[in-house]
């Protein structure tokens, strides 16, 4: 007869679950710190422009919506929120640097 010492083998490791924890925390602290940033970023942009982004992505209206808001068409409103989104990249470069440059038709 053999005798074999147990193993603790098929138990779940307490450590695995501790990881799972603190890079939830982790991930967690860094998106208040992201949202913090995209706050601050969004304070640099001109009010008109801020509120297209304001209506389009964070209060998700339609187009028409938007012009019902404004007064400006799609057309006109989508030039505007492009505008806004350029001049987010810039104020947001500090954090992470979301621009393209193109130069002579390439990214």
């Amino acid at each position: 007869m053999d005798i074999k010492s147990p193993t603790l083998s098929n138990l779940p490791n307490k450590s695995v679950a501790s990881n799972g924890n603190d890079s939830k925390m982790g991930n967690h602290m860094y998106a208040l710190q992201m949202l913090a940033e995209v706050k601050e970023a969004l304070t640099g942009i001109r009010e008109n422009k801020r509120k297209f982004i304001e209506y389009r992505y964070f209060k998700c209206l339609t187009w028409y919506e938007i012009g019902e808001l404004t007064g400006y068409g799609r057309t006109q409103g989508n030039s505007i929120l492009n505008s806004a989104l350029i001049e987010f990249a810039y104020a947001f470069v500090d954090t992470e640097d979301l621009r393209v440059i193109k130069k002579n038709g390439t990214q």
